[in-house]
């Protein structure tokens, strides 16, 4: 495959990719096989999240791609079927990433970035516990609270501000200076904002159709809706399976699951008649209790429930 076939087929993938991680991984693959031609897959990777008609929803799930892809990268390549590539490249270029993930004008995709962030600081072997606290912790100064009580707007942040430093660590930056700019926000509009004191029945609080704005381009279709909830389930789901990662040194040897299997076998001594007998009377008042659960009348086997 020619490197501008193999960049527009990885661009049409990207644009309609969908969060599940199956789709992601074989994104990543494809562009692993290609990555001959990293010079001319990695720019198109980046016209998407540069190009303002993809939403936004889309371009978070080409950064999830871009994780998923740092990460089969390393992994093959410790193998020694690739040299690492798009490692580079995404390191480089991840400032700017985050910057058109996470919009000027919203505070929007910020855990999504977080969860993702953190992800490629293990795999680049980048320390980012001091940020990972910071960003789960309330940023507020004093300033801060004297300007949200003058009803002040927070100051947009631009990458340019963060000065010249690792592009990791700069990335990070610009994530706390948003999740920032969102608790301010937030605070300013509890402050500040106009509440309703009027007593609202129900029925006029959850009339959405007449109070909808047609006109709205912000507003959300039911299927950017959907797409938008199965991507934070999977950004969710992929979070939690961080916390099951473990680094174990090579040079210390572990029990494998057959010796650890075998060693429990061996160690539990074998049941007595009297036991044994307790045990299937136990199983047997587990078996009536799911049988009366059932709402059809179940057909008990007494040989097969013994």
């Amino acid at each position: 495959m020619d490197p501008f076939e193999a960049a527009s087929q990885l661009s049409q993938t990207l644009r309609s990719l969908n969060p599940q991680i199956a789709q992601i991984t074989k994104a990543a693959h494809f562009a692993l096989r290609n990555s001959i031609h990293e010079d001319y897959l990695f720019p198109s990777i980046m016209d998407i999240f540069k190009d303002p008609e993809v939403e936004l929803n889309q371009k978070n799930i080409v950064f999830q791609f871009i994780e998923v892809l740092v990460n089969e990268s390393c992994t093959y390549s410790a193998q020694g079927k690739y040299a690492y590539p798009f490692v580079d490249a995404v390191r480089t270029h991840l400032p700017n990433i985050v910057a058109l993930v996470v919009p000027h004008n919203a505070n929007t995709n910020l855990y999504n970035v977080f969860s993702v962030l953190e992800s490629l600081a293990s795999l680049f072997k980048s320390d980012c516990s001091k940020y990972v606290k910071m960003f789960n912790s309330n940023l507020l100064e004093d300033s801060d609270f004297e300007s949200i009580g003058n009803d002040i707007p927070y100051p947009e942040v631009e990458l340019d501000e963060l000065g010249d430093h690792d592009s990791m660590e700069t990335a990070w930056k610009f994530l706390i200076q948003k999740k920032k700019q969102s608790q301010y926000e937030w605070q300013r509009q509890l402050k500040n904002g106009t509440s309703c004191e009027n007593i609202i029945d129900e029925d006029e609080m959850f009339d959405l159709k007449s109070k909808t704005d047609t006109n709205n381009k912000m507003g959300l279709s039911k299927k950017q809706v959907l797409n938008r909830m199965e991507d934070d389930r999977e950004s969710h789901k992929r979070s939690k399976e961080l916390l099951w990662h473990v680094d174990r040194p090579k040079e210390i040897s572990y029990l494998s699951e057959d010796e650890f299997f075998g060693y429990y076998y061996s160690k539990i001594h074998k049941l007595e008649d009297v036991q044994f007998e307790i045990l299937l009377n136990n199983l047997k008042d587990c078996n009536e209790t799911a049988t009366r659960s059932f709402k059809d009348k179940q057909v008990i086997q007494e040989d097969a429930a013994q």
